[in-house]
């Protein structure tokens, strides 16, 4: 059976071994092809959002533990909103005591 190679890549590499440099391209340029105009992470799209949960603001509780969002919530700054029931912490393995309590 023979691997067919893709047109695109034939046209940069015959045999179909891609380098770094010119495989970066390629998907760069499939992707760029892909996009709607109109959509993506700009700051007119991210205010339009419609998933408005109430998180309960931590930082009184966890006061002097390093500490991020993780998880569908963090997504959220990054591309479409992704709907969630839950509020995923990653914190420092040192504060496990401390966060149980």
């Amino acid at each position: 059976m023979m691997n067919s190679i893709l047109p695109a890549i034939t046209q940069i590499a015959p045999d179909g071994r891609l380098s770094p440099r010119p495989k970066r391209r390629l998907l760069l340029k499939m992707a760029l092809q892909r996009v709607r105009p109109g959509t993506g992470s700009s700051h007119e799209f991210m205010l339009r959002r419609t998933a408005m949960n109430s998180w309960p603001d931590l930082r009184h509780i966890i006061k002097g533990v390093d500490w991020v969002i993780v998880g569908g919530v963090a997504t959220r700054a990054y591309m479409p909103v992704r709907g969630t029931k839950d509020l995923d912490l990653l914190a420092r393995q040192d504060a496990g005591e401390f966060l149980i309590e």
